[in-house]
């Protein structure tokens, strides 16, 4: 038997030395290089603070405190068994809004009035009082809005089948506003928003949906 000497396997160790170095490229590519620390200064430190900022938001788009009033109408409302109509619905409201940055966070008060058409073609209006928290996020360096509110809603002018003093509930959704500075002033157009007031969720629901065109001025610090 003839005896040969020992061949030590080099394809193996080859595709092994290549998977590691294969592996190990990325890893060390990744590395970060060395960087080079700037001592910072209080001067250094408010720049950055007012460049990221001014990024973000603009005066007077960026006033951390704001109140708003604003003016909102129906053209179209659904509820009752009435066809479209011109104004069937006006709004006048006020919000307190505190912002961080983008966001916000407030509190609206409204009343709303409103025309519905019962079952014998009468018109019946009805007056109600919203109350609720609201949030918001800007873009566009404050000049486009977005904003989502809800709470309580009260009727304070009903009719035969509904009382006044009910107490039901509301949702306002403002997909996308538009923002102007004049001066020290911000004013507002939010082209749709849509609302649903449930005043009287009992017995036979008072549900109209509104869907709106708001206007608004805006006063803030």
């Amino acid at each position: 038997m003839r005896r040969g000497s020992a061949r030590a396997p080099t394809l193996p160790i080859t595709l092994s030395l290549t998977l590691t170095a294969l592996v190990s490229a990325p890893a060390l590519a990744d590395e970060p290089a060395e960087a080079t620390e700037t001592p910072e200064t209080p001067e250094t430190a408010e720049a950055a603070e007012t460049t990221e900022t001014t990024e973000t938001l603009v005066a007077p788009y960026a006033a951390q405190w704001a109140l708003a009033t604003d003016l909102a109408f129906s053209p179209y409302s659904e509820g009752g068994d009435d066809a479209p109509g011109v104004m069937r619905g006006l709004a006048l409201g006020a919000h307190a809004t505190h912002r961080w940055g983008r966001w916000g966070l407030g509190l609206a008060l409204e009343g709303t009035l409103w025309r519905l058409t019962d079952v014998v073609g009468e018109d019946d209006w009805f007056a109600a009082l919203h109350i609720g928290p609201e949030g918001e996020v800007l873009s566009a360096g404050g000049r486009i809005r977005t904003r989502l509110g809800g709470g309580l809603a009260v009727l304070l002018e009903g009719s035969p089948l509904d009382d006044a003093g009910e107490i039901g509930f509301y949702l306002d959704i403002r997909p996308a506003g538009f923002r102007w500075a004049l001066g020290e002033t911000v004013v507002g157009l939010d082209p749709l928003t849509l609302f649903t007031t449930v005043p009287d969720a009992g017995g036979i629901p008072l549900v109209d949906v509104q869907y709106r065109f708001c206007v608004y001025a805006e006063f803030g610090r």
